[in-house]
C-alpha cells in the first residue's frame, strides 16, 4: 500500500491548445499550482472540469477526471489564495 500526501483543492483556469479548462487542481500545503508544472510528471490530473472553446467560450463538456500534457498547457491562473 502506498502512503497518501495530503492535499489541497484549488480551483484554476488553464488555457491548453484551443481550450479553456476550469476545474480543480490538488497542490501539496503551502505550494502553487506552478509548482505542479515544475514536477517530472507529464500529465496533470484535474477533477470537475468545464472545457470551453477558447475563440467564442462556447461550452464543450464537462467531465469528472481530465489528465492533461503539461507540454501544452500556455497559462494557469488560479482562482483562489496562492496566487
Amino acid at each position: 500500500m502506498g502512503l497518501k500526501v495530503p492535499k489541497e483543492k484549488r480551483m484554476i483556469i488553464a488555457v491548453v491548445d484551443r481550450y479553456r479548462l476550469e476545474g480543480e487542481m490538488y497542490v501539496l500545503p503551502r505550494s502553487r499550482p506552478l509548482d505542479e508544472l515544475n514536477k517530472p510528471h507529464q500529465f496533470i490530473p484535474l477533477t470537475n472540469v468545464t472545457i470551453y472553446d477558447l475563440k467564442d467560450s462556447s461550452l464543450i463538456d464537462t467531465v469528472p477526471v481530465l489528465f492533461v500534457n503539461k507540454n501544452y498547457i500556455k497559462m494557469i491562473i488560479p482562482l483562489e489564495k496562492g496566487r
